[in-house]
């Protein structure tokens, strides 16, 4: 339970950093320095740690909320979803995993295309890192579509926690399949049918390179509609005026620590 609970804690923290953290540029390097300022060697800037931040930067509280639809034309309707809360606010990480999966008949009818001309190559993404999403579409009339959405808040939403499921929860169907599953690296929910499709939301945190957020979805059939959603609640800590002043203050004087005074 430990080793799944910090796997999945530095997945989450990674898929928060993917959605929150950019990149400096070739250009912002080349740029000069303004009037004034002095660049500080590597030896200044080696004994100065983390980032100022104004405010706390405490984490209380990570949710994930993750639905994965895929209607075919067939009639059947794929489904998966995973919450997950995470509660850090008694000290040690508290989670709670609720996995679901279905495939229901719609009644809708209709067949699946003859796909055994058509190919797709998903093989870059799973090299991937970052918050990547992919959408590989070789049928026609089909209708796909990613949606990611980060929240950060100052109180932790109400009604979270409570009892977790296991797992992993896994059913099939006529060749179609859908999985949800909470491993040590991460989160994942996956919609399957063979010469179909394949529909994936992924939060991973294995530290090989790949980690961060994925949401992917390759159709090679007609008419099928797929939608991926995914959202994610982060809440850290709230001070107070006066306390939000004394730790600001103290932050800025700690960060100019081991700065060469002229």
């Amino acid at each position: 339970m430990q080793t799944r609970v910090m796997g999945l804690t530095v997945a989450v923290a990674l898929a928060c950093a993917s959605c929150m953290g950019g990149t400096a540029s070739a250009a912002d390097a080349d740029r000069p320095l303004a009037r004034g300022l002095q660049e500080l060697p590597e030896t200044t800037l080696g004994d100065m740690r983390g980032r100022y931040l104004v405010g706390s930067n405490t984490v209380l509280y990570f949710g994930v909320q993750m639905l994965s639809s895929w209607q075919m034309p067939d009639g059947r309707l794929l489904s998966g979803s995973a919450l997950v809360n995470i509660d850090f606010r008694g000290g040690s990480p508290v989670v709670s995993f609720t996995p679901t999966v279905s495939i229901v008949n719609t009644g809708l009818g209709g067949t699946l295309a003859d796909t055994h001309a058509r190919a797709i190559d998903s093989s870059g993404v799973a090299n991937a890192s970052g918050l990547v999403q992919n959408i590989q579409v070789t049928g026609d009339h089909n209708r796909v579509g990613n949606t990611l959405r980060l929240d950060v808040l100052g109180t932790v939403p109400s009604g979270i926690g409570g009892g977790s499921g296991p797992d992993s929860a896994q059913t099939t169907s006529d060749g179609a399949s859908a999985r949800v599953a909470l491993t040590p690296d991460g989160i994942g929910v996956t919609l399957a049918l063979a010469d179909q499709g394949l529909v994936q939301q992924l939060i991973r945190g294995n530290g090989v390179g790949t980690s961060g957020v994925l949401q992917s979805a390759a159709v090679l059939g007609d008419n099928h509609l797929i939608t991926n959603q995914l959202q994610m609640t982060l809440v850290l800590q709230r001070l107070d005026p006066a306390s939000l002043l004394r730790q600001s203050v103290a932050q800025s004087l700690s960060q100019m620590r081991g700065l060469d005074h002229p």
